[in-house]
């Protein structure tokens, strides 16, 4: 007979089932898991009777964790988290406000659930369109894509570079260079020759698919 899980679950190294595992916090979908610090994780999902998307942080054996708690629930869906070396959570998506403060589809929170207003483009424009990848290179620079075309007033396509800030990075993509349109179902990886490879469903002139 199976084990009863709702929307998330651990398996061991061995694929068998952690049964040390429990989700108690009630999510009828998950949509996103980052790891955070210390074997924590971070989880997009939503709730049985709610459509908003929540973000949560749950402890190694599943529970959740009160030490991290967001003042409210986006506007609009959360479609991807990336974690950075602090254990802020950046969250990108459809959104345009969290907790009544303008937030164009791409946020950071503390560690402890506060929204850092630090964080964001010079203009507060952000992207004009819905964010769906975020990654953190070694590099220390964010990679953000999605179906944008304009980043803080800046034509530079759909796939852009911010500073730990969340400043954009005006040489890249560098000057000339065809540039990365439409972006949907983004993967990110780093070669070891420190190079971005980054791979989806997306417009480039002239490859598709997968470009280093």
């Amino acid at each position: 007979a199976g084990t009863a899980r709702e929307a998330i679950a651990r398996l061991n190294s061995n694929g068998s089932f952690d049964g040390g595992f429990s989700n108690s916090f009630g999510y009828n979908e998950v949509f996103r898991v980052a790891p955070a610090t210390g074997g924590d994780f971070y989880v997009v999902g939503t709730r049985f009777s709610e459509f908003t998307h929540e973000l949560i942080r749950i402890n190694g054996n599943g529970s959740i964790d009160g030490g991290f708690s967001t003042a409210a629930a986006p506007n609009g869906s959360i479609q991807t988290i990336a974690v950075d070396s602090a254990n802020r959570p950046v969250v990108g998506g459809s959104f345009t406000t969290i907790a009544n403060t303008p937030r164009n589809r791409l946020a950071r929170f503390s560690p402890t659930g506060q929204l850092d207003q630090s964080f964001g483009p010079v203009k507060s424009e952000g992207p004009n369109s819905t964010v769906s990848g975020l990654y953190f290179a070694p590099d220390g620079f964010l990679y953000v894509t999605g179906s944008f075309s304009i980043y803080d007033g800046f034509a530079l396509g759909s796939l852009v570079r911010l500073d730990a800030n969340g400043q954009i990075d005006l040489n890249f993509p560098a000057d000339g260079l065809e540039r990365v349109r439409s972006v949907s179902s983004p993967l990110f990886a780093w070669s070891g020759t420190g190079k971005l490879v980054f791979g989806g469903n997306y417009s480039y002139s002239p490859r598709s698919g997968i470009v280093r």
